[in-house]
């Protein structure tokens, strides 16, 4: 019995859950070696799993230069999976999951760069489901050869890439990495968001199928971070938007979701309050969501709303677990993370830790 999901450090189902107790330090510098290679900010793109199918622990991808040369140059990449079991310190190597080959004599001097979604997910039945992009030019415009596929795995040992312009019939996205990240939304579906763009994809796991829902920029002042959408159940996702110039914290964020695949979304009008019902001001918060009780329908029904969670920053007393049960629009204050004060970098890692069923994660950021 515990408040927050993979909080107490001192169990081994949670050991690599909880960052700031005594378990397992996913960052620990040299001694745990969790870079990610070509990323944005080099963060890894990683994974645990607990639905007894796929390995349980943490899987982490990182980008190897077959050239050797170092730094940016990348040549010839490879992506490659490793794979860190619970309470163990090894990592083990996954075959190679993607490999994307430099043409000298087309590209002349122009560096192979690739870049994989900001996450992995898990599709059930030892499947997983990420977005790559690349291209053989660096600096943002779009090259003849680049390259966006959404790859299915069977726990990384075997691979089938979905090429995503062929699929859509068209260009997706304003650069050649545009895949931003992916969400699980039930019976095999999941959601890509993208950069340069406010279209999201859903694909389909089973097929290769993909439908691009197109979406609205949000209105000023608002910006956002769909690039990167996150579950809520069956056919559910969701994402936050964010007034940068906003000097009320606690309405500088807006949540935004939808219950029909992307095709209509809604922002409610959220309230934050304690256990007892009193009102709480939020300082600062994480733009991602936890899965608790996924979101259910029966065909267009909703059955259930399910819970959700997401961390708020509170004055005064630190980072909480906020929940709710009705699609954002009341936060209730529940457990305590971490009386860390609010700052820019609040020093969480990104995790996407499942129980027992792909659509039940913690996700933090």
């Amino acid at each position: 019995a515990i408040d927050v999901v993979g909080s107490n450090s001192g169990s081994t189902q949670y050991k690599f859950a909880d960052w700031f107790g005594k378990g397992q330090l996913l960052l620990g510098g040299a001694t745990i070696p969790y870079l990610g290679g070509v990323h944005w900010g080099g963060y890894p793109a990683w994974i645990i799993s607990t639905d007894g199918v796929a390995s349980a622990g943490a899987y982490v991808l990182s980008a190897v230069d077959l050239t050797g040369a170092g730094g940016e140059d990348f040549r010839n990449i490879i992506w490659k999976c490793e794979h860190l079991t619970y309470q163990s310190a090894t990592l083990t190597a996954k075959p190679t999951m993607w490999a994307f080959t430099y043409d000298p004599a087309t590209h002349a001097t122009r560096q192979l760069h690739t870049l994989p979604t900001e996450n992995v997910v898990y599709v059930g039945a030892g499947k997983f489901v990420y977005g790559l992009g690349g291209s053989s030019y660096k600096s943002g415009a779009r090259d003849a050869d680049h390259k966006m596929v959404i790859i299915v795995t069977t726990n990384f040992e075997t691979f089938t890439a979905y090429d995503v312009e062929t699929a859509l019939a068209g260009v997706y996205g304003g650069d050649d990495f545009a895949l931003g990240g992916c969400c699980y939304i039930g019976n095999g579906l999941v959601l890509f968001g993208g950069y340069g763009t406010t279209d999201m994809i859903v694909f389909n796991s089973a097929t290769g199928a993909m439908t691009r829902r197109s979406t609205t920029n949000p209105s000023a002042p608002w910006l956002t971070t769909r690039p990167v959408p996150m579950s809520m159940g069956d056919d559910s996702a969701c994402y936050w938007e964010y007034d940068p110039g906003a000097t009320a914290l606690n309405d500088a964020i807006a949540f935004v979701y939808t219950t029909d695949q992307g095709v209509s979304w809604t922002k409610p009008t959220m309230s934050f309050v304690d256990q007892a019902g009193a009102a709480v001001t939020v300082e600062y918060y994480l733009g991602t969501t936890t899965v608790r009780k996924p979101l259910v329908k029966d065909g267009s029904t909703i059955t259930s709303n399910g819970e959700l969670g997401a961390v708020f920053h509170v004055a005064g007393s630190g980072h909480y677990e906020f929940r709710t049960k009705d699609k954002g629009a009341t936060w209730v204050r529940h457990g305590l993370i971490s009386a860390t004060a609010a700052t820019t970098d609040i020093g969480l890692i990104f995790r996407h830790v499942h129980y027992g069923d792909p659509k039940l994660s913690l996700m933090w950021g």
